[in-house]
């Protein structure tokens, strides 16, 4: 068994949008049920994390060689 993550980057945010950006990617999932809100020890070397929530397969796939 292993851990898989994904990152998502917006490139062209600066430090200044960051905050907001990242509130809305969060809000998003946890809207789509991929992600639940409150965050837990969920996840391996960080103090808190959002655990998966009911959609979490719509966030994966089988096929890990796919091009990001």
């Amino acid at each position: 068994m292993g851990d898989r993550f994904q990152v998502i980057v917006d490139l062209d945010a600066d430090e200044a949008d960051a905050g907001r950006l990242a509130r809305r990617v969060v809000e998003r999932l946890v809207s789509e049920g991929v992600v639940l809100a409150e965050r837990t020890n969920c996840v391996l070397g960080q103090p808190l994390g959002h655990p998966p929530g009911p959609h979490w397969e719509r966030a994966v796939t089988d096929d890990w060689d796919l091009e990001p």
